[in-house]
């Protein structure tokens, strides 16, 4: 992901010592975001790491509801995935919980994905 630069990296801590850093944060993320005093960027990660997890779960055991019910997975997943349902994790993870394929993570950039720049985050 740091390759295709599609890792999200929030910094921080000293504002200046993250004005000092962003062209090495412009080579390998995008978006990073500076998120304040010291520790505040650990706990965005952990709170994003719990959406993901919670976006997973869902995925899995609704996944699991449509194989119970008779649906074909794969129409289930394009019905979902391009709805307003649908997700930037389900996108890129979906197909992965359909194959029981869990590692590596696909690459993000083939995922239209529903997620969008917000003001203070890198384009």
């Amino acid at each position: 992901m740091v390759r295709t630069r599609l890792n999200s990296v929030s910094v921080s801590g000293d504002e200046q010592s993250y004005e000092r850093v962003k062209p090495v944060l412009e080579a390998i993320a995008r978006p990073y975001i500076y998120t304040g005093a010291f520790g505040t960027g650990a706990s965005l990660k952990y709170i994003a790491n719990m959406f993901v997890a919670s976006h997973m779960v869902a995925a899995a055991e609704a996944f699991a509801l449509a194989k119970r019910s008779g649906l074909d997975l794969d129409l289930t997943f394009e019905t979902i995935s391009n709805s307003i349902a649908g997700s930037a994790i389900l996108c890129q993870r979906g197909p992965m919980i359909l194959k029981g394929q869990y590692s590596p993570a696909p690459d993000r950039s083939t995922c239209s994905g529903t997620s969008s720049p917000r003001s203070r985050i890198t384009p």
